[in-house]
């Protein structure tokens, strides 16, 4: 065997392991501001614990945890800010997310060969990845404005009580 495909043999999965680390880790850093974007008695997980998606095996199965916990906690922040938002979509979406990405990496396993049997799914997986990130952005912004938003004015009744 030639030596030049012998190396591209061996470096190929290094390398994929290498971008999916690159790629993960700026997700689970953007997942990690978000959650600390909520105050500490609206938040449902720990900031540090989105770091656990690097993990192979548990990234399958964290995904339903993180993602919900992550809408429901911005769910609570805005609500107690006096905003209205309901997250049974963006959970919806998320949880789809899981259901996807997790039948992505088991046919990924069982049949490496037939990427063009299960490849549509990999467009579908990014597809709502990026949506979940655009969504959390985008509500990240909305707590940040409505945690940092000035309170009401005082009017002469609430003057008078005090």
């Amino acid at each position: 065997m030639d030596p030049t495909i012998q190396a591209a043999n061996i470096l190929s999965p290094i390398l994929g392991l290498v971008v999916w680390l690159l790629i993960w880790s700026s997700i689970c850093r953007h997942l990690q501001g978000c959650f600390q974007g909520v105050p500490y008695e609206y938040r449902k997980l720990r900031p540090g614990l989105v770091w656990l998606l690097l993990i192979p095996g548990i990234t399958v199965i964290w995904t339903f945890v993180i993602f919900p916990a992550l809408f429901r906690s911005y769910q609570r922040c805005l609500r107690a800010m006096g905003q209205h938002y309901t997250a049974i979509f963006d959970q919806t979406i998320a949880i789809a997310f899981g259901v996807v990405s997790a039948y992505v990496t088991a046919a990924g396993v069982l049949e490496p060969g037939q990427i063009t049997r299960w490849g549509y799914w990999v467009i579908c997986s990014l597809v709502l990845l990026g949506f979940i990130l655009f969504r959390t952005s985008r509500l990240r912004e909305r707590a940040r404005r409505a945690i940092t938003a000035p309170g009401p004015a005082p009017t002469a009744q609430m003057s008078a009580e005090e």
